[in-house]
């Protein structure tokens, strides 16, 4: 079924080991043979990925095509697998909020076409398009287009919420998410299949949309290393952070570390550490590490794997501010399947109502109320039991609900079935 299907994947994000958005789309379509599959991307990312063909569109060459008459887009056959830089891929001359998003729509408005981009796509001929549905109305008018041109099947990934009304929202914000509802409602009208990233974003998008989907993660391979034991009876426990400190997580983090160090004193010895592994230096300032948090720099992929088979506890965390609630109560974070995949207990300190927290409730030690957040910490590092409860508890959600191969093969089957 597969040979006769190709799948042209249009994002805003590149194919990536690394960003999350390309990272989860790579997870999903690698075991799909390279020559039946494209992707059509609109930034300044290079493609570090080999092996597939791109076609990248940024604001530069549609700047430069409004202003210089310069056809947009450049085809690329050959990536740069050595330029892992993810700061230089990541520059765009346009900041990110509902005003400019709307004049970058503005501007890119029939400014997307081009000769070189109907030879790239003619010559590819797509029979399956997979749209990750992002804020920028440009790409669903561009999606739109080539599924009519080549008469394929659509399917639709949602990674994030868009589209639901904040308390925090200003009147622009507002007539954006209202624009980009409206467009992915008449969308999913005629997608034949539609993915969401969180149990959460399905049950509320069916009642908005009328439209059920399917569940689909980030499909990770397991980064346990089984030298590393499980548990141990000297200290400190090491308790291990690593991802972005945006939305307030830096507050959470630094209050689990007043408490560690706080047990610590009490104990008169080091019983337990905070470890956070951050790759911005400007979020670096808002970690007090007086508070008993170490500040330990950036991870590649190696290093990720070995800091948390190191690692005692898996720290995962959200704010419970209402602000950031808004921002992440229908995402799903990449690092679930990751810290799971390891086998050590996950403590997971937020609100209930965040999708990443009420997954891990049945697998981790979940903790939205603060006030019993002290109790909870020297529980754990006291408790080498309970640790190991935990941990076995992990391994086997990962092993129920992120084997690889069968969520990959279910969603190969969805994409590439047949008409």
């Amino acid at each position: 079924m597969i040979k006769q299907e190709r799948l042209l994947i249009i994002s805003n994000n590149v194919l990536s080991t690394t960003n999350n958005n390309g990272k989860t789309i790579l997870s999903c379509i690698d075991s799909i043979p390279q020559d039946q599959v494209q992707q059509l991307y609109f930034s300044n990312e290079t493609p570090t990925v080999s092996g597939y063909r791109y076609f990248k569109i940024s604001d530069t060459d549609v700047i430069r095509t409004r202003f210089m008459g310069v056809a947009p887009g450049t085809s690329i056959a050959e990536c740069d697998a050595n330029d892992t830089n993810p700061q230089k891929r990541r520059v765009s001359l346009i900041k990110r909020n509902s005003v400019s998003l709307m004049l970058r729509n503005a501007l890119w408005s029939n400014a997307w076409k081009s000769d070189a981009l109907f030879k790239w796509l003619d010559d590819f001929n797509p029979t399956v398009v997979l749209f990750v549905a992002g804020d920028c109305l440009f790409a669903y008018e561009i999606c739109k287009f080539i599924k009519n041109k080549y008469k394929t099947r659509l399917c639709v990934y949602v990674t994030d919420d868009y589209v639901m009304p904040r308390t925090s929202d200003k009147y622009c914000d507002r007539r954006l998410r209202n624009r980009i509802r409206s467009v992915l409602h008449d969308m999913l009208k005629e997608t034949n299949v539609f993915f969401t990233i969180s149990e959460t974003m399905k049950t509320d998008y069916k009642k908005l949309f009328g439209k059920d989907s399917h569940l689909l993660f980030n499909m990770t391979d397991s980064l346990r290393i089984s030298d590393y034991s499980t548990s141990k009876d000297d200290y400190p426990i090491v308790f291990s952070y690593t991802g972005s400190l945006y939305y307030g997580r830096d507050i959470v983090l630094n209050r689990i570390g007043r408490i560690i160090n706080e047990y610590n004193c009490k104990a008169g010895m080091i019983k337990g550490v905070l470890n956070i592994y951050s790759n911005s230096s400007q979020e670096k300032a808002k970690i007090n590490e007086n508070s008993g948090c170490r500040l330990c720099g950036s991870l590649n992929l190696n290093g990720l794997k070995e800091t948390l088979n190191k690692s005692d506890v898996l720290v995962f965390v959200e704010s419970s501010d209402p602000k950031y609630i808004e921002k992440t109560k229908y995402s799903f974070s990449t690092k679930i399947p990751e810290y799971l995949s390891v086998g050590r207990l996950i403590l997971a300190v937020g609100p209930q109502n965040v999708s990443s927290i009420s997954y891990l409730e049945d697998c981790a030690i979940c903790e939205s109320n603060f006030d019993n957040l002290e109790q909870t910490i020297n529980d754990i590092i006291s408790n080498r039991a309970r640790r190991e409860e935990y941990a076995e508890k992990a391994l086997k959600k990962y092993e129920d609900k992120h084997n690889r191969s069968n969520m990959q093969q279910v969603f190969i089957d969805k994409v590439m079935g047949a008409k």
